[in-house]
């Protein structure tokens, strides 16, 4: 069995975390939601939490009152687990790839040309929206149909006008919940 190394520690899998969730035996308490901590995280999370499930995109946990809630897990490499706790972490950003700059170049010229001003310039005359079609069609034929509008598209991937960054479900972003392993149950 081949394991990670990170810090020191040695790592488990996601597909261990999913069989330690199944076992019931393991109590785990929420540290840091959305990076925040203590008395910012919601009462509700709070306090350790017993560990009592596991599907391919989740894992689940039992509240106080034994009632079951969901902590999903959108790829597997985007989980730390180990002996000590659980962290999961968001979706990422990157810059854009040789080939996705290639392509918004291209565009960026395209938009220069005569034939697209005067596209643009019938929309507002007339209350069309050809140049937003123009634009999905061009990024779309090219295969890169994010890089045109910020949904996600069937790869993982949308486009952040504001950065000029991929978000892409591939790469691991910041921690968003940080969980510790609680040695005992919890006295009730």
């Amino acid at each position: 069995m081949s394991m990670k190394r990170r810090k020191g520690k040695e790592m488990k899998s996601f597909a261990e975390l999913k069989r330690d969730a199944k076992k019931g035996t393991i109590w785990m308490e929420m540290v840091e939601r959305f990076g925040k901590t203590g008395e910012d995280i919601p009462l509700r999370l709070r306090g350790p939490r017993l560990l009592v499930g596991a599907n391919n995109v989740a894992i689940f946990f039992s509240n106080a009152n034994g009632e079951k809630s969901e902590c999903r897990i959108a790829r597997a490499s985007l989980i730390d687990y180990d002996e000590n706790g659980l962290t999961v972490y968001g979706f990422g950003m990157r810059p854009m790839n040789a080939e996705e700059t290639k392509c918004w170049v291209a565009w960026e010229e395209y938009e220069q040309s005569d034939e697209y001003k005067t596209l643009v310039d019938n929309d507002v005359r007339f209350g069309w929206n050809r140049s937003w079609w123009c634009r999905k069609d061009f990024f779309t034929v090219r295969g890169f149909p994010y890089l045109v509008t910020d949904a996600w598209d069937k790869y993982g991937k949308k486009s952040d006008w504001n950065t000029g960054m991929i978000m892409d479900k591939n790469v691991r972003g910041d921690a968003i919940l940080k969980y510790r392993i609680v040695e005992s149950a919890p006295k009730r």
